[in-house]
């Protein structure tokens, strides 16, 4: 058997249980890897040997090919455990949301404090001369 005819041979035994695109994904994995062990000094023959039949790789690729026809009845049960490990995995911990809601609420503060600090000191300048006015006003007018 040549190398065309292993390739033809996986193709035609995963079709119709496989969508094209995984069947073709696999033809390709299977293509270069041959040619990349032929690259590195093996003959067509020795490397179809390792591999084996084509048609088993084809009952192994179905057999855990989660798409695949005969697969459809299989189902998996989480258990809670795996469940939290995959949550925590897909977003934050508790403890990391406790140190992250902190943190904003300090930069928060920091920002509102700024704020009022950078408004002061734009209307000192203009308040400080009313001040003085209105306190030497409210003094004359007591006298």
């Amino acid at each position: 058997m040549m190398k065309r005819e292993f390739l033809e041979e996986l193709k035609t035994a995963l079709s119709g249980q496989l969508p094209v695109s995984e069947v073709a994904g696999h033809v390709a994995y299977y293509k270069n890897y041959i040619e990349e062990q032929e690259r590195s000094g093996k003959s067509e023959t020795e490397i179809l040997n390792m591999l084996g039949d084509p048609r088993l790789i084809a009952r192994t690729i179905l057999d855990t090919a989660p798409n695949s026809a005969e697969n459809q009845n299989y189902f998996y049960e989480q258990t809670p455990e795996e469940s939290q490990r995959k949550a925590e995995k897909k977003g934050l911990s508790d403890k990391t949301k406790k140190y992250l809601f902190i943190g904003i609420t300090i930069a928060v503060v920091f920002l509102i404090i700024s704020l009022i600090t950078t408004l002061l000191s734009f209307l000192l300048p203009i308040l400080l001369p009313v001040i003085l006015i209105l306190v030497v006003i409210s003094i004359v007018r007591k006298r």
